[in-house]
């Protein structure tokens, strides 16, 4: 029988690979790719999920998100879901500033 190999530092202090993690957006790279920023200072290349992708998620640099690593390679993951802050919530919608806009500009106050 072989001698069973001696597990690596580096798989020891990964968490689970199916458990989600923080990270934020540093990137924006080629191909559906962005390169992200985990909790512990790690830098991972990550894609997003089909669900973002079917949403049309639009990822900028400084979003915070969801992700869960690759159990084949530490530095891949996959993004689950964008996290919303609380201030993104209280912007009022580009359709409600045109209509704001719309009513002014016929003279009357909304």
């Amino acid at each position: 029988m072989r001698p069973e190999p001696e597990p690596t530092a580096d798989r020891h202090d990964a968490p689970p690979p199916n458990q989600p993690l923080r990270a934020t957006v540093v990137a924006s790279l080629a191909n559906g790719l962005f390169r992200l920023r985990l909790s512990d200072g790690r830098e991972v290349v990550a894609h997003a999920a089909q669900e973002l992708r079917k949403a049309f998620t639009r990822l900028l640099p400084g979003d915070p998100v969801l992700v869960e690593l690759s159990p084949f390679d530490p530095h891949r993951a996959r993004i689950c879901r964008q996290i919303r802050s609380p201030q993104h919530s209280e912007q009022p919608t580009p359709s409600s500033r045109v209509s704001q806009h719309h009513n002014q500009s016929n003279g009357e106050l909304s």
